[in-house]
């Protein structure tokens, strides 16, 4: 889970990338999608972000924590 601190949009830049699944806003195919987020996490093996559906074709530009589940 991300800093309880952080809260609202971020810049990709600034988001964690230990393996934390983070929610992400970004372009699909390079244009804004039907569903620009997507949850998302950072992967060292290949140096990029990995989204299950959308790894070579999503673009995150913004970044936030993921809330806490529901009890």
């Amino acid at each position: 889970m991300a800093d309880s601190q952080t809260t609202g949009w971020q810049p990709i830049e600034t988001a964690p990338r230990d393996g934390a699944f983070v929610l992400a806003f970004g372009k699909h195919n390079g244009a804004l999608a039907d569903c620009p987020i997507a949850i998302i996490q950072w992967w060292d093996d290949v140096g990029d972000w990995f989204s299950d559906g959308r790894e070579y074709t999503f673009s995150p530009t913004h970044w936030m924590p993921l809330p806490e589940p529901p009890l």
